[in-house]
């Protein structure tokens, strides 16, 4: 793949050190910028250190622009917006309900190169609680990353089913610019990306096998996975759950995220929230349930809390909502 192909353009806001600086990267959809316009202000917020930010994405809202040069100069960081051409990308298997955003991650470490040896991926349905300066000096002499083991129980066989020893969740990873270029991840990876092999989780699959034995497991505090939508359907009280106090990186894994209004109250969301609330995006709006599996979510919530206002809403929602989904889809027929 031709780099130069990929990234057409950056818009750069230069307010900090560029040179010492620990780089930090996203990979998003526009609808998405905001999320890590939060995630960001949670780094710099729990840091004393010095950061440049990269967000990766085919388009930028003016307002997200904005936002971004503002919090570059309230904070003396820089971030650099980079303008992608999703096409470079769509020659490849489509991943289906994945949006091809999620395959960015497999091409950045090269791009990347060009300004600095170590950074750190991050998806944007995180949350970083404390600072993680230290990692960049773990010694990692060949490899190519730092990663954390998938967790949860529906996840323990994940590493038999694509054939490697151990398996790790891709939204959180120190990368090795210089170690990934010297072992070639990147031809391994568009050859796996051309293949017809079936993956169910197409980037992560995809990192796990090209990176076996070429990475370094660490705590789990660097990325404590917490499913939002799990504790729902589990939990007794699920708004009462609180995160460990020692994790340094709270990811919301699972289909229920961080901005949906239904959990704007969870003790486990709240770090996300406080921080939204102090960044420049904090007049975004949450996300409210729309397709009637998610209504029926918020009523069993409201009802498990035991709000009884919230019940009869939800559930009078869900009933209307489930009807007209019956209906449309008696009509496709």
């Amino acid at each position: 793949m031709d780099l130069d192909k990929f990234v057409v353009r950056s818009e750069e806001f230069i307010y900090g050190n560029v040179y010492n600086s620990k780089h930090i990267a996203f990979t998003v959809t526009e609808n998405y910028v905001c999320y890590a316009g939060i995630v960001l202000t949670s780094i710099l917020e729990n840091s004393l250190g010095e950061y440049s930010f990269h967000i990766f994405s085919t388009n930028y809202y003016k307002n997200d622009m904005e936002k971004m040069r503002k919090t570059a100069i309230k904070y003396k960081c820089n971030i650099y917006a980079h303008i992608v051409d999703d096409n470079v990308i769509k020659v490849y298997n489509d991943p289906r309900e994945f949006s091809y955003a999620s395959y960015y991650r497999l091409i950045i470490p090269e791009f990347m190169e060009k300004y600095t040896e170590k950074f750190f991926y991050t998806d944007v349905d995180v949350c970083f609680l404390k600072d993680i300066k230290e990692l960049w000096n773990f010694e990692m002499d060949d490899k190519c990353a730092l990663v954390v083991e998938i967790q949860g129980i529906a996840h323990r066989d994940e590493n038999l089913r694509i054939g490697v020893e151990k398996y790790f969740v891709s939204g959180g990873m120190l990368i090795n610019t210089k170690n990934w270029k010297k072992n070639n991840i990147s031809s391994e990876v568009f050859r796996l990306l051309n293949s017809k092999k079936h993956f169910v989780y197409p980037d992560m699959d995809i990192l796990n096998i090209a990176l076996e034995n070429k990475v370094i497991f660490i705590n789990y505090n660097y990325q404590y996975q917490y499913s939002i939508s799990y504790s729902i359907d589990a939990e007794n009280r699920p708004s009462m759950i609180t995160i460990p106090s020692n994790v340094k990186i709270l990811h919301y894994t699972g289909a229920v995220k961080p901005w949906n209004k239904i959990v704007y109250s969870f003790l486990s969301v709240k770090p996300f929230i406080d921080i939204m609330h102090l960044s420049e995006w904090n007049d975004i709006k949450l996300y409210e349930p729309n397709h009637y599996k998610q209504i029926h979510k918020a009523a069993r919530l409201a009802k498990k809390e035991g709000n009884i206002k919230e019940v009869l809403y939800w559930y009078a929602k869900y009933s209307i909502a489930k009807i007209k989904y019956l209906l449309r889809r008696e009509n496709d027929e």
